[in-house]
């Protein structure tokens, strides 16, 4: 399996006018990433949808990006090969701390979320999900798609674990792949300050439940090895 992308999210606690000028400036300081200067801010009328980005800053080789909008806040990691490495998640998680600093310091944050997006390569995807998870034989079967859900509680939240499992193509290749996409977010309906210490106790948390033994359990181990 292939970790290709990482996204982390910061939900605000209500629609906030943030000082965007301030906020690239931080980001620029606080991280050792070399983001394209100047940071492309996005004029939007007044009742454009909250979620919309109103500023985005993004490395010169697309292998990440930051957005921030009225209601949040996305950073993106993309392998530009076909699978980060170590050291990517590394800084990855190094410069959602930084980050977290920054829009703490500027406004408030009641939800958090991680995406990780991964493939394998196989012959037949399809096959590969409904072997895993459907009980009824299909005869010329052309699409599967799964998403499964898990609620768990730990000491200071309650979050969501989440497994979509569908297929894909490979553009470099034009190979078939399994596509599976982990989302791991903080429980909407639990209220939630957060702070410094819940976003690295979050973080450290996803790291480990983005371990393929999680996905093998899932699926079983004979459809993800």
């Amino acid at each position: 399996m292939h970790l290709f992308e990482l996204q982390f999210a910061w939900f605000f606690s209500g629609i906030t006018q943030l000082d965007y000028e301030k906020l690239v400036t931080a980001i620029r300081q606080k991280t050792p990433r070399t983001f394209v200067s100047p940071a492309t801010f996005i004029p939007l009328p007044p009742k454009a949808p909250p979620e919309i980005p109103r500023v985005q800053l993004q490395m010169p080789d697309n292998s990440a990006r930051i957005s921030i909008a009225l209601a949040r806040a996305d950073f993106f990691v993309s392998s530009q090969t076909a699978e980060l490495t170590s050291e990517q998640i590394e800084a990855f998680f190094g410069d959602v701390n930084s980050i977290s600093e920054i829009l703490l310091s500027a406004t408030g944050v009641s939800r958090l979320g991680i995406v990780a997006r991964i493939f394998k390569e196989c012959s037949e995807p399809v096959n590969e999900i409904a072997k895993a998870f459907l009980k009824r034989n299909f005869a010329n079967l052309q699409e599967a798609s799964v998403k499964v859900v898990e609620r768990h509680v730990v000491d200071k939240f309650t979050y969501n674990d989440g497994y979509q499992f569908d297929q894909g193509i490979k553009l470099d290749t034009q190979n078939k792949i399994l596509v599976i996409i982990r989302d791991l977010n903080t429980a909407l309906e639990v209220p939630l300050i957060i702070t410094k210490e819940i976003i690295r106790d979050f973080a450290a948390l996803s790291r480990e439940r983005l371990n393929s033994k999680y996905i093998e359990e899932i699926m079983g181990a004979d459809h993800v090895n």
